[in-house]
C-alpha cells in the first residue's frame, strides 16, 4: 500500500500519481500510433475527396453537414480538413493525437466541476482510473476518437456552464450547439441541462434553452430512434444497457457478462444511494458540488442508455462482445471514476481513517492503471507493427483485404484510398 505520511506528501504524492497516469497514456499514442486509416477513417477520406472536389460554398456547406449513420459530424470534419490544410496531408497519428488530447481536456473540465484540488486523492483516481487503455479501440481510432472525446468534452462545458451563475451562461448554448454537431447525442443534453436550470430556479435562461433546443432537434433531423425495437425487445436492451454500464468490471483475460451485470447493479445501487442520501439531508438541497456530480452521473447514464437504444438491434447475437468495444467503455469508466470520487468525499471527513482509506483508494488506483498497461503495451507493439505492414503490402499489391477496414465495404475502401493518395489528401 501507499504511505502518505503526511499532508504535504500527501499532495505531491497524488499530484504525480495522476501525472504518471497522463505520462503513460500519452506517451504510448505517440509512440504507437501509426499513419494508416482504420475503419471509418476510409469515409473521412471520401469526404475530404469530395470536398476538395466540390465547387462553390453551398455544396461544400452541404458536404459538411451531411449525415454520417445517425450523426452530423461538422467539427470532426473540421479538424480533419484543417490538419490536412496544415500539414500538407491526413496524418493519423496527429488525429489521434488531437481527439485523445479532447480527453484530456475533459478530464481538466470535470475536475473544475466537482473541485478536485480540494482532496488532491480525488484528483489521482479521476487521472488513473480513466487514462488506462480500456478503450483502446479509441486510442487508435482517429475519426472515432476525435468524435467520441471532442463529444464528451463539448458536453461537460456544457453541464459546467448550466451551473454555474456567470455572466458567462451563454458559453453553455454555444457548447450545445458544438456537442450538437460533434456527435448526434448531443441534441439530448437539453434534457439535462433544462430540469437543471429549473431546479436553479433559472426560468429566463431554461426558456433559452428550449427555445434554441427545438429548431436545432428539427433542423437536425436524426435518425431513428430505434423505439420500435425497444418496445419488442425491452430486456434486450436492459441487458445491453447493464453490460455497457459495468463493462469497466473486466480485467484483461478475466470477465464474464454476469460479473458485468453484477457491477452494474452496484453502481447503480450506488447512485440510488446518492439521490437518497442527499434527499434525506436538511434542507433537502443538493450542495454545487453534489449537484455537478449528480448531473455527470446522469449524463453518463444517459449516453449508455442511448448507446443501448440505438446499438442493441445490431449486435443482438453478441450483446456482451459489443459491450466491450472500446468506442463505448469510456462513458463506464467515467461513472466509476465519479462514484470512487464521490465515496472519497464521503469519507473526507473521518479524520485518521481518510489517511488509511486514501492510501488504499490510490494503490487500487494504481494496480488498476497498471493491470491495464502492462498486457496493452505488447498489443499496442503488435497492432502498430500489423497496420504498417498491412499498409506496405496494399502498396505493393493492391489487395485492400490485408488493411483494417473493418466494417467498410471493400470496394468503397480500395477507391477512397486510391483516390486520397493520388489526389495527395493522404500520403502512407
Amino acid at each position: 500500500m501507499l504511505i502518505l505520511p503526511n499532508t504535504r506528501f500527501s499532495f505531491n504524492g497524488m499530484i504525480v500519481l495522476a501525472a504518471i497516469a497522463s505520462l503513460l497514456y500519452y506517451a504510448s499514442i505517440f509512440v504507437f500510433s501509426v499513419n494508416v486509416p482504420v475503419g471509418d477513417d476510409y469515409a473521412m477520406l471520401s469526404f475530404l475527396n469530395e470536398f476538395g472536389a466540390a465547387g462553390g460554398i453551398e455544396t461544400k456547406l452541404k458536404l459538411l453537414f451531411s449525415f454520417h449513420n445517425e450523426h452530423r459530424i461538422v467539427i470532426t470534419r473540421l479538424i480533419m480538413l484543417f490538419c490536412a490544410k496544415v500539414t500538407g496531408s491526413l496524418d493519423f497519428r496527429v488525429l489521434n493525437l488531437i481527439g485523445n488530447s479532447a480527453l484530456l481536456l475533459t478530464l481538466v473540465v470535470i475536475s473544475r466541476m466537482l473541485r478536485l484540488s480540494e482532496i488532491p486523492l480525488k484528483l489521482a483516481l479521476l487521472f488513473l482510473i480513466v487514462l488506462q487503455p480500456q478503450p483502446l479501440k479509441l486510442m487508435f481510432y482517429p475519426m472515432a476518437g476525435v468524435q467520441a472525446y471532442f463529444g464528451l468534452l463539448f458536453s461537460f462545458l456544457y453541464l459546467n456552464y448550466s451551473l454555474k451563475d456567470s455572466r458567462w451562461w451563454y458559453s453553455a448554448l454555444l457548447c450545445y450547439l458544438l456537442a450538437v454537431f460533434t456527435t448526434g447525442s448531443g441534441i439530448f443534453l437539453v434534457i439535462i441541462g433544462i430540469p437543471l436550470l429549473l431546479y436553479k430556479k433559472s426560468y429566463t435562461r431554461a426558456a433559452l434553452h428550449a427555445a434554441v433546443a427545438l429548431p436545432v432537434v428539427i433542423l437536425y433531423s436524426p435518425g431513428s430512434s430505434n423505439l420500435q425495437f425497444l418496445v419488442e425487445h425491452p430486456a434486450t436492451v436492459a441487458k445491453f444497457f447493464l453490460l455497457l454500464l459495468g463493462s469497466i468490471a473486466q480485467l484483461p483475460m478475466m470477465g464474464s457478462p454476469s460479473l458485468q451485470i453484477g457491477f452494474s447493479l452496484v453502481l447503480l445501487g450506488y447512485f440510488v444511494y446518492f439521490i437518497w442520501d442527499e434527499a434525506r439531508r436538511t434542507p433537502a438541497r443538493f450542495s454545487n458540488e453534489r449537484l455537478a456530480v449528480f448531473c455527470s452521473m446522469l449524463y453518463l447514464l444517459m449516453i449508455i442508455g442511448l448507446i443501448a437504444l440505438g446499438r442493441a438491434s445490431l449486435y443482438e447475437r453478441d450483446l456482451w462482445g459489443a459491450s466491450l468495444d472500446g468506442r463505448y467503455r469510456i462513458y463506464s469508466i467515467l461513472f466509476f471514476a465519479i462514484c470512487c470520487i464521490d465515496a472519497v468525499v464521503r469519507f473526507s471527513e473521518r479524520g485518521k481513517v481518510v489517511v488509511k482509506f486514501s492510501a488504499s483508494m490510490a494503490t487500487l488506483a494504481l494496480l488498476f492503471n497498471l493491470v491495464w498497461f502492462a498486457p496493452s503495451i505488447i498489443t499496442m507493439r503488435l497492432d502498430s507493427l500489423r497496420r504498417v505492414r498491412a499498409m506496405r503490402q496494399w502498396q505493393a499489391t493492391g489487395d485492400i483485404s490485408v488493411l483494417p477496414i473493418w466494417s467498410t465495404p471493400p470496394e468503397e475502401a480500395q477507391a477512397n484510398l486510391v483516390n486520397a493518395v493520388r489526389n495527395g489528401t493522404y500520403r502512407p
